[in-house]
């Protein structure tokens, strides 16, 4: 579990013109949780759904919150596994095709064949 950069995510708060518990309320986080990771001295770590929840309150509009996420950790390392997630993300979901799977030939079937007409005469 990552260690966020605690002054870096109150300067960002702030920037906004929250405090810790209006980012809390935002995050959906408990602002004591989020008040023992933003310490600055001695930190607890965060879960990556919490920091990827404060990472999605503090992003600005059009900004992903992948991008915040790297920002706010304290750990270089974990911030550029983050980004490479992200660029692998971004070379995954380009080669899918979207949609429905559509068949290759085009060749119609109506159902099982039935067998020659095999009409029996009744003799009269």
């Amino acid at each position: 579990m990552p260690l966020l950069n605690g002054p870096r995510v109150r300067h960002l708060a702030a920037e906004r013109g929250w405090d810790l518990p209006t980012l809390a309320r935002k995050a959906d986080l408990n602002p004591r949780t989020l008040a023992n990771t933003t310490r600055p001295d001695s930190p607890q770590p965060v879960s990556l759904p919490a920091l990827y929840a404060i990472a999605g309150a503090l992003a600005l509009t059009g900004q992903d919150r992948r991008d915040v996420a790297a920002n706010i950790v304290a750990d270089p390392n974990v911030a550029a596994e983050i980004r490479a997630a992200k660029d692998e993300e971004k070379k995954e979901t380009k080669s899918e095709p979207r949609g429905p799977i559509r068949r290759k030939d085009t060749e119609r079937t109506t159902g099982p064949k039935r067998a020659a007409d095999t009409t029996i005469a009744v003799a009269s």
